[in-house]
């Protein structure tokens, strides 16, 4: 095969106007990518009720077995909801209707005790730490924290509700049209190279959606840990402290970390008018407690499981994955960074190391 100058050029014009594309429709493409996790994570229960007999042996349509399917989704999506709002706009209007004077005096103890060390500290900003917290807690209970909050969640809960509906509207379509779509996708290629792009597109789906399963089952089994834990101990609020760990959880290293400090914030906030040292700081080791051991489960047991099945790469591989990830797109690019590296390798695989040596000639 021989590339030639006036090629090279056309292939960088190409991938410019691939780029532009890309960037202009991100948005579309966001929709896309997001059903097509939903519908490999949904592929198995979809496949499943495909062979369910419902009458004289006859088995549901390709079309009833992915609205079931994705109904049943929605169902857990709702669920996961109806934790988080109710509790989240509770504890707004706690925090909007706090009794500021009770709270300093519950903790004047550690207040004294942090008092020395602000003075001790090189700030001259002509506040005593009694102004200074006060300052700071009314600004944390103003009464236009809720409106606030409220006005803001709907802006935003409109459009998620918009990008949901899209995504698992093309998700439906994506179940339903599995063969149909398949088959598209593999006239663009020329015949000789068929074989190859099959095996490529069934091995990446196959890898694919063993991991986001394996996502799905690490989730439930990280919240259901979380919340047995959290109700034995007798913690507030367990379920929405369960499910905030387990989504959080899904976001590598960092994740972790971040629902432990919400948690705290959360059962802090909640538990403001309990005595500090005797009540309030048990009950956060206790979140803290639970948490640890979780995470050492999951550490240990279920991501290690889920790893080797699914993405079948060292853990070096995994974190070096992870962290071009975080470099390239953030929270976001660590999330996308295993399954990327999952297909990326079986493209390698497939498309590049068994294509034939080609004579490379630049005129």
């Amino acid at each position: 095969m021989q590339i030639t100058t006036t090629r090279i050029l056309l292939y960088l014009i190409i991938a410019a106007v691939a780029c532009f594309i890309l960037w202009y429709f991100s948005q579309v493409i966001g929709y896309i990518l997001g059903a097509l996790i939903v519908s490999l994570v949904a592929n198995p229960l979809c496949r499943k009720i495909d062979n369910f007999k419902i009458y004289k042996g006859k088995s549901l349509s390709s079309g009833a077995s992915a609205l079931i399917t994705l109904l049943l989704i929605l169902v857990l999506c709702a669920g996961i909801l109806a934790v988080f709002v109710p509790t989240l706009v509770k504890e707004v209007r706690t925090l909007a209707n706090l009794d500021r004077a009770r709270v300093i005096k519950n903790f004047e103890r550690p207040v004294q005790q942090l008092e020395s060390v602000y003075n001790a500290m090189p700030i001259d900003n002509g506040q005593s730490f009694q102004q200074f917290s006060e300052e700071n807690l009314k600004k944390l209970a103003d009464t236009s924290l809720l409106s606030d909050f409220l006005s803001g969640f709907f802006n935003s809960a409109s459009d998620f509700i918009a990008g949901f509906f899209s995504v698992f509207f093309i998700a439906f379509f994506f179940l339903k049209d599995e063969a149909l779509l398949t088959k598209k996708f593999y006239e663009l290629f020329p015949a000789k190279q068929r074989p190859r792009v099959k095996k490529a597109l069934n091995d990446s789906k196959h890898q694919l959606s063993s991991y986001f399963t394996g996502l799905l089952f690490q989730f439930l089994s990280v919240s259901t840990l979380a919340g047995l834990g959290m109700w034995i101990m007798g913690v507030d609020n367990p379920l929405l402290l369960a499910v905030l760990f387990g989504l959080l959880n899904l976001v590598p290293y960092v994740g972790p970390l971040i629902a432990g400090v919400v948690a705290i914030v959360i059962t802090a906030t909640t538990n403001l008018y309990l005595d500090a040292y005797t009540e309030l700081l048990p009950l956060i080791l206790k979140v803290i407690g639970v948490y640890a051991v979780v995470q050492f489960i999951d550490n240990w047991f279920l991501s290690n499981y889920i790893f080797s099945k699914s993405v079948e790469a060292h853990p070096l591989e995994i974190f070096l994955a992870i962290l071009v990830g975080a470099t390239i797109g953030g929270v976001v690019g660590m999330m996308v960074a295993i399954p990327a590296y999952a297909i990326l390798r079986i493209l390698f695989k497939e498309l590049i190391i068994n294509f034939k040596k080609s004579v490379v000639v630049i005129d």
